[in-house]
């Protein structure tokens, strides 16, 4: 598991009529101090893939909804116990996990089937903390289970792993663990 991490379950209190679920409860201690600035849910159809992205300013929790996904992980953060290590995480609505994505660690989101995944992040969207690389640079060492149908012109455009390396630095070192 990538250091920072975490992967939050959410236990769904199931009926006839279906379930109710509580994603998030300000008189609840949230994972590693999550303090929600903004909400958006992402639709997808099956085959599409969002990312790679990475934020050197704020944290993502990331919560399938419905459908399945593959969550792709890279940690970019120098310091980090898991410098460099990539990661498949596989989410579906059928059980509902809040994945935690400390900034500085990429991700993208292949969707296997339509979906929609909650996304909560500590900073509003401004645009100027967005970083992206392709999501098919061999560097990341992620292994997709298939090819992307659908892709954005942004992530078709996106450069190396090297280039999202190097427009990080100035952020760097992004690693907040113990003792940093």
């Amino acid at each position: 598991m990538i250091a920072g991490v975490a992967v939050i379950h959410l236990p769904m209190h199931r009926d006839v009529r279906g379930h109710l679920t509580e994603l998030f409860s300000r008189d609840r201690p949230q994972p590693a101090g999550f303090v929600p600035a903004q909400w958006h849910v992402l639709a997808s159809q099956a085959g599409t893939l969002r990312g790679m992205h990475a934020h050197a300013l704020h944290d993502d929790l990331k919560i399938t909804l419905a459908g399945e996904v593959v969550l792709g992980l890279k940690d970019l953060r120098r310091g980090s116990p898991s410098e460099g290590a990539g990661q498949l995480l596989g989410l579906s609505g059928a059980a509902y996990k809040g994945v935690l994505i400390p900034a500085g660690v990429a991700h993208g989101i292949l969707a296997v089937t339509d979906s929609l995944v909650l996304v909560g992040v500590t900073l509003p969207y401004d645009g100027t903390d967005e970083f992206e690389c392709a999501w098919n640079d061999p560097r990341l060492g992620i292994e997709w289970p298939t090819a992307p149908r659908l892709l954005s012109e942004r992530d078709r455009q996106a450069g190396s792993l090297a280039d999202l390396l190097a427009a990080l630095e100035p952020h760097q070192p992004l690693w907040r663990g113990p003792g940093s």
